[in-house]
């Protein structure tokens, strides 16, 4: 099927869980990461749309310099991606 759908105004987001919100209130399309969402797809909440265009990524990668410290801020960015992601 072909759909023509009038649309105006846009939104725009810096935080992925308030894009994330408001397509789960059918206010949008919103461009995320599968395993970030594949929970609220599997419950209902969201559905997969163009998904014979979705590209596939084999992973995540995080490179940064060897050092005998890592900062603080690197070691919580990592954490708290893991516990995301994983």
């Amino acid at each position: 099927k072909t759909f023509h759908l009038p649309v105006s105004g846009s939104l725009t987001f810096n935080d992925s869980s308030a894009k994330i919100n408001a397509s789960k209130q059918h206010l949008g399309l919103s461009y995320e990461v599968q395993s970030v969402v594949q929970k609220d797809i599997d419950n209902g909440e969201l559905v997969c749309v163009l998904e014979d265009y979705l590209p596939t990524i084999p992973g995540f990668h995080i490179y940064f310099s060897s050092r005998s410290q890592m900062m603080l801020k690197l070691r919580a960015f990592i954490d708290s991606a893991k516990s995301r992601l994983l």
